[in-house]
This record gives C-alpha cells, sequence and structure tokens, in this order.
C-alpha cells in the first residue's frame, strides 16, 4: 500500500470517528439540559423551603403543620414543571 492510500484511509477513519463523537454528543446534550433544568427547579423549591420565613416561623405544631402543607404544594408544583417536560429517555417519569 502506498502512503498516499495509507493517509487517505486514516483520513476517512478520523473523520469517521469524529462524526461518531458530534452524533453521541448531539443525543446527550438535550439529556445533559433536562437535567439541569431539573436541578433548576428543585434548587427554587429548596430555597423557598430554606428562608425559614412566613409559614415556617410560626409555633411549633402549627409550624410543623404549614410545613407540611406547603412542602406537599412545593413538591407538586416541581413535580407538574418536570412533567410537563420531554422525558430524558423513554421509560423515565415522574411522580411514580
Amino acid at each position: 500500500m502506498n502512503l498516499k492510500k495509507k493517509l487517505d484511509e486514516a483520513k476517512i477513519r478520523q473523520a469517521a470517528y469524529f462524526q461518531g463523537k458530534q452524533d453521541a454528543e448531539s443525543e446527550l446534550l438535550p439529556k445533559i439540559e433536562r437535567l439541569s433544568s431539573e436541578g433548576a427547579v428543585m434548587r427554587e423549591a429548596l430555597k423557598e423551603i430554606a428562608k425559614g420565613e412566613g409559614r415556617y416561623d410560626m409555633d411549633q405544631l402549627k409550624h410543623a403543620s404549614n410545613t407540611i402543607e406547603d412542602m406537599v404544594h412545593l413538591a407538586n408544583n416541581a413535580l407538574a414543571t418536570l412533567t410537563q417536560m420531554a422525558p430524558v429517555s423513554e421509560g423515565t417519569t415522574h411522580g411514580n
């Protein structure tokens, strides 16, 4: 095999490698964006709870009741937002 032919074959293999890498990256990008969005939703819910203000700042029994009610509300809102997003992959569901 002559040198030119070997170089041409090497270029073809290299092009195929980079195309495969680009294909893999294009498949992963939506999944990464989805996970990032989910993290943002959870972060906002946790920030609200962590403030310790308003309904979270009352006597112990009332605080416990309010905390449970609010956490249920925040969790339901976060889950509703997540369910509206496209699934990361087939078979992935939220709320089960």
